[in-house]
């Protein structure tokens, strides 16, 4: 118990100085092109952003958030780049669980959860006017909730919990679906995992009516 109280604290703090890190810079540079497109799309009205007005070949669950983002921050580059910069922030907790969830080790988990606060890569995209962290964000959520909907369906136990987690696998994927194409790849992945990983025929079942939904 306190060794899971410690780790709360420690994902805290990581998340206050991952947020503050990413701060230093995120409106020292100007909106670039692809970013423009973003900011242009959620400018839109709702109807409009729904029918691909702008001509994006991504699917359009991130200019809506950011539409509504937009509607109530201070008009700026910095300010619109902070939804980014937020889902970023949610990818700390979400690694350590989905690493524990692996690998059940708190020490390694927190490991993981700290080069994801420091890494380059994370700190560049963090400051992009894009979808890609609400995409990170998203699909490690999603994975770790498809670990522990089919290791609690294999149990047996927990006959609610289980169908809460295949739920909560299945909002974070159509999420993430409708945030970037490039979420079927991990869909791909998981059913692959599935056909060779499963010999219960529930799960098996049960992850290709989700993947297929």
């Amino acid at each position: 118990m306190k060794s899971r109280q410690a780790d709360r604290w420690l994902l805290l703090i990581l998340m206050v100085a991952t947020a503050a890190i990413r701060l230093l810079a995120v409106d020292r540079e100007s909106l670039w092109f692809d970013e423009a497109v973003s900011y242009l799309a959620a400018e839109l009205p709702i109807g409009e952003i729904l029918n691909n007005t702008v001509q994006s070949s991504h699917p359009p669950l991130y200019y809506l958030l950011l539409h509504f983002w937009l509607s109530i921050v201070p008009d700026g580059d910095g300010a619109s780049r902070l939804l980014g910069l937020a889902w970023n922030v949610l990818l700390i907790p979400t690694i350590y669980l989905l690493a524990q969830e692996l690998f059940s080790n708190r020490r390694l988990a927190l490991g993981a959860a700290f080069l994801v606060a420091i890494s380059p890569f994370h700190v560049l995209f963090s400051h992009e006017l894009r979808m890609y962290t609400q995409l990170m964000t998203l699909v490690t959520f999603g994975i770790w909730a498809y670990l522990r909907a089919t290791r609690s369906t294999a149990a047996g136990n927990n006959y609610g919990r289980h169908w809460a987690y295949w739920l909560l696998f299945l909002l974070c994927f159509g999420g993430a679906v409708y945030t970037h194409l490039f979420a079927w790849l991990a869909l791909g992945a998981i059913t692959l995992y599935a056909i060779i990983h499963h010999r219960d025929r529930q799960n098996l079942w049960l992850t290709l009516a989700a993947v297929t939904t």
